[in-house]
C-alpha cells in the first residue's frame, strides 16, 4: 500500500525535547497549535477594481499546546514551574514527529522541528469525585518558529 495515497492518522506520534526534559519523551496525549498565518494587505493598482493581497509583516505562530497525564515527580514540571516561578526562562525545541507502521517497524511519516519553545501557561483538567479518570495536565507554549523536518 503507497502510503502517500492516504491521509496520515494522527493518534501515533512523538514529541522530543531538546535539551532533554527527563521524562517528556513521547508521553503525550495531545499536540495541537502548529499553525502558522500570514498577514495580508490589500492592494488595488490603477484600474483594478479588484484588489490583490500583498503579505504584511513576519508569519504569525500559534502557541503548541501539549498535554498528557499529570506525573507529580516530573522534569517536565520542574522546567514549567522553574519559568513561572523562578522566571529562568532556558529556551527548548521541541521535534514532534508523526509516526506509521512499515513492514512491523516504527517509520516518521512526517516531522516538525519548534524553535526557541518555553512555556506561558499551565493547568490541571477538573477534579470530579464521579468520575475516574486521569488528571490531565495542559501546557501552552510559546516559540520562535517552526520548520517541517521530514
Amino acid at each position: 500500500m503507497d502510503k502517500n495515497k492516504y491521509p496520515l492518522s494522527g493518534f501515533y506520534f512523538n514529541v522530543k525535547f531538546t535539551p532533554s526534559v527527563d521524562d517528556a519523551v513521547s508521553g503525550f496525549k495531545e499536540v495541537s497549535g502548529l499553525e502558522v498565518k500570514m498577514k495580508t494587505k490589500p492592494v488595488t493598482q490603477a484600474g483594478d477594481t479588484v484588489p490583490r493581497y500583498l503579505p504584511k509583516g513576519s508569519p504569525l505562530y500559534k502557541n503548541l499546546v501539549l498535554k498528557r497525564g499529570f506525573f507529580i515527580n516530573s522534569g517536565f514540571n520542574d522546567w514549567c514551574f522553574d519559568t513561572f516561578h523562578n522566571f529562568n526562562i532556558k529556551l527548548r525545541d521541541i521535534d514532534i514527529e508523526l509516526l506509521s507502521i512499515q513492514n512491523d517497524s516504527k517509520t516518521i511519516s512526517a516531522a516538525w522541528h519548534v524553535i526557541d519553545a518555553y512555556p506561558v501557561s499551565w493547568n490541571l483538567s477538573s477534579f470530579n469525585a464521579q468520575k475516574n479518570d486521569v488528571v490531565i495536565e495542559s501546557v501552552e507554549l510559546v516559540y520562535s518558529h517552526f520548520v517541517r523536518s521530514k
